[in-house]
């Protein structure tokens, strides 16, 4: 599948941020991307009742 470059991460990266979030400092959730914390960040700080009316 081809994907725009912006959404994708290199695999070596995704693996090695996934030891280190389990071995080095246990996570819950990760974000290999820095684009997608903000991402989220901005998801979560919206009020539920404007996040419902989104179509995302």
């Amino acid at each position: 599948m081809k994907l725009p470059a912006p959404l994708t991460v290199d695999p070596d990266r995704v693996a090695e941020d996934i030891y280190l979030a389990d071995v080095a400092r246990p996570r819950d959730v990760i974000y290999v991307a820095r684009r997608f914390r903000l991402v989220m960040a901005i998801i979560c700080a919206l009020p539920e009742t404007i996040f419902k009316r989104m179509r995302i």
